[in-house]
């Protein structure tokens, strides 16, 4: 019987840097060689772009706000004040029972009622977990980087973002359709996240 072994970091990395047509001098993100430590780096900031581009349903977690912010200043019409989830990326939707409210998040996630449960997107790092099409988003993004990086090919980076791009939209329907045809799915920032990146600027 064949045994399935889940992507390391490392795994997903070296598949990008293929993508980029670079070859790559690490034996793993933690070898301490300067290529592996820039990719470390790269990793985990390319990760949290596509964790929170869409609403993933491996990510999305839900949590019981604990007690009301007091003494802070609140938007107007948003008079309670909940404290994020510690490990949260996005805040994706609160609700009072089965009704949806009006929120915003700043520095705390603010309501116009006292909310039971937040539902939002997990800083998730195990990569068990990782759907495939979140990992090919995220082996495209990285490549679109490394391209101009490692290889300076605008042309090869606009490549891996097209793919990206087109990864990511296959994606976001995939996930919409694994949930109840009702308005449990919002439609994320998934346009702006995919509308442009500058990989010349630092992380």
């Amino acid at each position: 019987m064949a045994v399935f072994q889940a992507d390391s970091a490392s795994d997903i990395v070296e598949r990008a840097f293929a993508w980029a047509e670079h070859r790559q001098r690490f034996k793993s993100l933690e070898d301490g060689s300067n290529d592996a430590r820039q990719a470390r780096i790269m990793y985990d900031a390319r990760r949290r772009n596509v964790l929170e581009a869409i609403d993933w349903n491996f990510a999305r977690h839900r949590a019981v706000p604990g007690a009301v912010v007091v003494n802070t200043p609140t938007p107007p019409g948003m008079p309670f004040a909940f404290s994020t989830p510690h490990d949260s990326l996005s805040v994706r939707e609160v609700l009072a029972d089965n009704t949806r409210l009006t929120w915003r998040r700043e520095a705390n996630v603010y309501t116009n009622s006292a909310p039971t449960q937040i539902a939002f997107t997990r800083d998730e790092t195990n990569t068990a977990l990782f759907v495939p099409s979140f990992t090919l988003g995220l082996e495209y993004l990285l490549a679109a980087q490394f391209a101009m990086v490692y290889a300076r090919s605008v042309n090869r980076s606009n490549v891996m973002l097209d793919n990206y791009r087109r990864a990511m939209q296959e994606a976001d329907q995939a996930e919409g359709a694994e949930r109840s045809n009702d308005d449990a799915y919002e439609r994320s920032p998934l346009d702006f996240a995919l509308s442009s990146y500058n990989f010349e600027m630092p992380i």
